[in-house]
């Protein structure tokens, strides 16, 4: 199940002008992260997580299910 869209990850990273290498220094992680977040598989912890998202300027938004 995809939790979110690494696209929008992508896209404010790319508009900010920082490479992944660049975002992976600041964060002290690795870029393999970085692209795994970018593509919906992070797996990682959500410190890591929550940071890159402060970095980018983004939070999460908690909304509840729609039951069909």
């Amino acid at each position: 199940m995809k939790l979110y869209d690494g696209e929008i990850l992508k896209n404010a990273r790319k508009k900010l002008s920082l490479t992944q290498d660049e975002v992976s220094e600041v964060l002290g992680i690795s870029r393999k992260q970085i692209s795994q977040m970018e593509n919906s598989k992070f797996d990682g912890g959500l410190k890591y997580f929550l940071k890159y998202l402060s970095l980018l300027n983004l939070e999460i938004c908690i909304i509840p299910r729609h039951n069909d």
